[in-house]
């Protein structure tokens, strides 16, 4: 009878333990379901995929991107409560929420804003504290001087990129 009462214990303790230090961050406007887990730095960046695989099944949930480079981690369709259970998991540092994210025309600017509240302002003073995109990127063209672009990159193989030199000795 002693041994199944330590047990008992052992297993509340573990329960109530594991629960008070989940880690799942909320956010504001939700995707149902889905859910992006930051693995702890001392996970090795060559068993992350396998970590993740892992963790998924065993919450039953399902891995739907994995990231190695730069952030340790990966993006996981599961439910709340097993979001919950797997914050609690050794090899996690956080679980949190993936949320719909909106662009919008008008950003509030502070005194580090580069003028751009300033430009964007038919009258000099008094400036608005905000600075309003009026243009929504149709037909602009980007020139950038850099030697580190890979121009093969994805991004760039649908014809919105294209390589070239130019110089003005003006």
């Amino acid at each position: 009878m002693t041994k199944s009462y330590a047990a008992l214990v052992a297993l509340v303790l573990v329960l109530t333990t594991s629960s008070a230090f989940a880690k799942v961050v909320k956010k504001r406007d939700p995707v149902k379901d889905s859910y992006i887990v930051v693995l702890k730095d001392s996970v090795a960046e060559n068993f992350v995929a396998t970590l993740a695989e892992s963790l998924a099944k065993a919450h039953k949930g399902q891995v739907q991107a994995v990231y190695e480079n730069g952030l340790k981690g990966f993006s996981v369709r599961l439910k709340e409560a097993d979001a919950e259970l797997l914050s609690a998991n050794p090899d996690v540092e956080w679980v949190e929420q993936d949320a719909h994210m909106y662009l919008s025309t008008t950003q509030t600017v502070g005194v580090e804003s580069w003028g751009l509240d300033r430009i964007d302002q038919d009258t000099p003073r008094p400036l608005s504290s905000t600075y309003s995109y009026a243009k929504d990127g149709t037909n602009v063209r980007a020139y950038v001087m850099d030697g580190g672009i890979f121009a093969e990159h994805d991004e760039f193989l649908h014809g919105t990129g294209s390589t070239g030199y130019g110089n003005n000795k003006g």
